[in-house]
């Protein structure tokens, strides 16, 4: 539940972060699975913020005509959406995550 709870708000940034972080605090759930799964949401939000703050910057770079900076936030959006069903499958099926970082954030 705490995984696929931020897949309604991958488009709203740090609610993808804030809302499971608000349920594992009302539940109590504070374990280094639910750590793993905010610190996983954490990195994407950085990764993407800086893509997407770099994009027209890359436009300048290789003088293309096409803007870069809508394409990278729909690509950045799908891909968290498939963090999250990957990592939702994986929960189901062996308890574990696996898309998880080598250390942890929080």
């Amino acid at each position: 539940m705490i995984n696929l709870s931020s897949l309604p708000f991958v488009a709203i940034p740090f609610a993808n972060i804030l809302v499971p972080a608000a349920i594992i605090y009302f539940k109590k759930e504070y374990n280094s699975l639910t750590k793993q799964i905010i610190s996983v949401q954490i990195m994407w939000t950085i990764v993407s913020g800086t893509l997407f703050l770099l994009s027209p910057f890359f436009n300048r770079v290789f003088t293309s005509e096409i803007r870069l900076t809508l394409p990278v936030l729909i690509v950045s959006i799908l891909l968290n959406i498939i963090i999250i069903l990957i990592n939702a499958i994986g929960l189901d099926k062996n308890k574990s995550l696996r898309i998880h970082l080598k250390f942890s954030i929080i």
